[in-house]
Formats: structure tokens, sequence, C-alpha cells
């Protein structure tokens, strides 16, 4: 299996920034950070949320803080460490994973004061970002046609030869990982409709930049 090819190429598990971790979340969860650490190209898309991936410290913050789930609120300063960690793979010196993310347009509408004033900031993180050359951002807009993942969020991890690719995704139950081949091509097909349906580049930084005026 893929955690069977990374456990043997890696020397030293212990010095990942992941391993001081693995005690403390949950199984799904750390495969998907484990794998993303080794991942050369991550497509990454979320119904309601700015992916994980692509969150600014202020908005990680707001959303660990104010969650609805207490066991969230409670370790807040651990997932918000764990959320800015994972962006090491955007900004590697060797060989930066490349990531498409599709950014929902409803992140944007949240009334949730404490969340809200961390938009503008939120933004301009995107579009800074999108400006690496191994960065790709698109934006869901609402009357974009449904598809995809209607609750929670997706993942499809790729890997060097020969580890397999891997798909992970997270909704009402908690999170899943998979590597079975059908399944996998089920989630890249839904990634191809969603980018075809997501506003374009060009047109997401226009997007992104009206939002970045929204200051309060």
């Amino acid at each position: 299996t893929r955690q069977a090819l990374m456990d043997a190429a890696m020397d030293k598990p212990e010095d990942t920034w992941w391993w001081p971790y693995r005690k403390k979340l949950l199984g799904p969860y750390l495969d998907l950070i484990s794998a993303e650490a080794t991942a050369t190209h991550v497509f990454t898309q979320s119904t309601m949320a700015v992916p994980g991936l692509m969150q600014c410290p202020s908005y990680a913050s707001a959303l660990q803080q104010n969650s609805m789930y207490s066991e969230i609120r409670d370790e807040a300063d651990l997932y918000f460490s764990v959320r800015m960690a994972r962006q090491q793979i955007l900004r590697r010196p060797m060989n930066p994973a490349h990531v498409h993310a599709l950014v929902p347009e409803t992140a944007f509408l949240t009334r949730f004061p404490n969340v809200s004033r961390t938009l503008p900031e939120q933004a301009e993180y995107l579009l800074s970002l999108e400006k690496q050359e191994n960065v790709t951002v698109q934006v869901l807009t609402l009357d974009a046609p449904p598809g995809g993942w209607l609750w929670g969020s997706a993942d499809l991890l790729t890997f060097p030869e020969p580890w397999p690719k891997t798909a992970y995704t997270a909704g009402f139950y908690g999170g899943e990982s998979t590597e079975d081949p059908t399944r996998v091509r089920d989630a890249e097909k839904r990634f191809k409709m969603l980018q075809q349906v997501a506003l374009s580049e060009e047109e997401s930084r226009r997007f992104l930049s009206i939002q970045k005026e929204k200051r309060t």
C-alpha cells in the first residue's frame, strides 16, 4: 500500500513535521496530512470554507476558535498549528507540490463576525498564493451547476511512482481516505467537472480582488 511505501521511503519518520501530532489526531486526518507531505500534486475542494491548505492564519484561527464542535474549539491551538504546518508543501525548496484549489464563493458569504472580518485578508492571501507557479486557484460561484461533493471537503493526491493516487473526503461523519482505483477515478472525474464549471483563473483573480477590498 501507499502507507507501507511511505514508511519504507522515510529513513527517519520522526523528522517529518507531522510526527509530533501522530497521537493527537484522528486516523483519517493523520492519513491526509502525512500523505500530503510526500504528494507531488494535490487537488483540493471544500463546499463551505476555503480549503485548509489555502487558509491564512487569521482565517484559520477564527474557524478553529469558533467551530460548532466543542472538540475542535478545545483543541483550537493544535488544529491551527497543524493547518499552518501543512502549507509547507506549497513552499518547500525542492519540488513544491502542485496544488489546484477550488474555493467556494460561500466561504466569502459567512456573516459570523469573528470569521467574516478575516475574509479580506484571506482573499489577499489567496491572490498571493496563486502567483506561485505551482498553485492554481479557481472560485466556484453559487450559480455553478451542482456537482462534486455537496457537503464537506475532498482532496486528490498524486505521488511519485510507484505510489498509487489517494482520494480523501471529509463529511458529517468524519473523514475517509481510499486508494481504491474505482473510487479514485470517480474523484478525478468529479474534480475535472468542477474545474470546468468554476471561474477561470483570471475571473477568479478578479473575484478575489473585489473581496480583498471589502475591509471593514
